[in-house]
């Protein structure tokens, strides 16, 4: 029976709470997060922008809406020029196209997909990318291929014609 009552004493001994002479106790405030219950939204930077789309030939592209479009009668290709204060996008479509690029292809991203594009600055300043080309699966106009101008100085408005393109949904 004693060794029960010594058996208890330590276990209650050991186990009780202890408190500390040395400092004051301390007590545990709940604290609340100055989060906002909703989520942060991102901002949409083609908001108000205007969407040209094109069904037969399956694309479509945002642009902004101080742009106009103007057709491509002149050239002699079937399309449409984009065109702004910051510079230009031309899409035309053919039965085929073909050419060169000297300076070598780099990559640019459309909206769901990167593509090669071949890129050069101009003797004036300007950027521009050319021979941007996918394929429509449409059987009259089974080519479509764009091209772009960034006018100089070219920094803010190499940003506007890439942010363009990256709304440009292709086949």
């Amino acid at each position: 029976m004693i060794l029960i009552a010594v058996i208890a004493i330590t276990f209650w001994y050991l186990t009780r709470p202890k408190e500390s002479t040395s400092s004051p106790p301390t007590t545990k405030t709940a604290t609340t997060s100055a989060k906002s219950s909703t989520p942060s939204a991102t901002t949409d930077q083609t908001a108000g922008w205007k969407t040209y789309t094109n069904d037969q030939l399956k694309f479509s592209l945002k642009y902004p809406s101080n742009w106009v479009t103007e057709g491509l009668e002149s050239s002699g290709d079937q399309g449409l020029r984009f065109r702004g204060p910051e510079g230009y996008i031309e899409i035309a479509w053919a039965t085929q196209w073909g050419g060169g690029c000297p300076k070598g292809y780099e990559a640019l991203q459309l909206k769901s997909k990167t593509v090669k594009a071949c890129r050069e600055i101009q003797s004036d300043g300007s950027e521009a990318w050319s021979q941007i080309v996918w394929s429509s699966g449409d059987s009259e106009f089974a080519t479509v291929y764009a091209d772009a101008i960034a006018y100089s100085p070219h920094e803010t408005n190499r940003t506007v014609i890439l942010k363009i393109f990256s709304t440009l949904e292709v086949p």
